[in-house]
Order: C-alpha cells, then sequence, then structure tokens
C-alpha cells in the first residue's frame, strides 16, 4: 500500500504524455529529466521483485533494506514523475498556443 500513491503518479504521468504524443503533429523529445525517472523506476521495481524474492513473497522477512531502498527510488520516480508530466504538459500548451505550428 506505501507504494500506491506513486504508482498511481507515474502511471498517469505516462499515459498522459503517451496520449499528447499520439496527438497529429505533437512532438514532445525526451527530458533527461524524465530519462533519470525510467531509471529509478527500473531500479526501483527490479530491486522490489529482487527482494521480494529473496524474502519468499513477503516483505516482513529478509533484505529490508534492499525493499525500503528500491521503494525509496519508486517515490523520487514518482517525484520526477510528477515534475517531467508537468513539463511536458507546458511544451504541449505552448505549442498548442503558436497553433500547432513549428
Amino acid at each position: 500500500m506505501l507504494l500506491l500513491g506513486p504508482a498511481l503518479v507515474i502511471l498517469s504521468r505516462d499515459t498522459g504524455v503517451t496520449l499528447l504524443r499520439l496527438l497529429p503533429g505533437v512532438v514532445l523529445p525526451v527530458s533527461g529529466l524524465a530519462k533519470a525517472k525510467t531509471a529509478l523506476e527500473l531500479i526501483g521495481l527490479g530491486g522490489l521483485l529482487l527482494g521480494l524474492g529473496l524474502a519468499g513473497g513477503t516483505a516482513g522477512d529478509g533484505p529490508g533494506g534492499l525493499i525500503w531502498i528500491s521503494a525509496a527510488a519508486v517515490m523520487v520516480a514518482a517525484l520526477l514523475s510528477a515534475m517531467t508530466g508537468w513539463t511536458y504538459l507546458c511544451a504541449y500548451r505552448t505549442w498548442r498556443a503558436s497553433d500547432g505550428r513549428r
């Protein structure tokens, strides 16, 4: 339950950016911050899966440090998701205000 909020932020941002990129003529280049977000997501989720696998599927036993560090990585990724999502939305609004022409 601890990661439900961050997961919803990440899923919402990724869905929104994907939908914006599907619009005809819209070009939203990937930012360095977005690449860092993706890296943290992968590291965090990989660490969670590894930690839970080593713990036999329960977070109560085993490598708790790995699980907490991985959860923190996912939370930071959620923060970066919100930041980059806002950046992409602002870029889209700027593009739209220019009548969508470049």
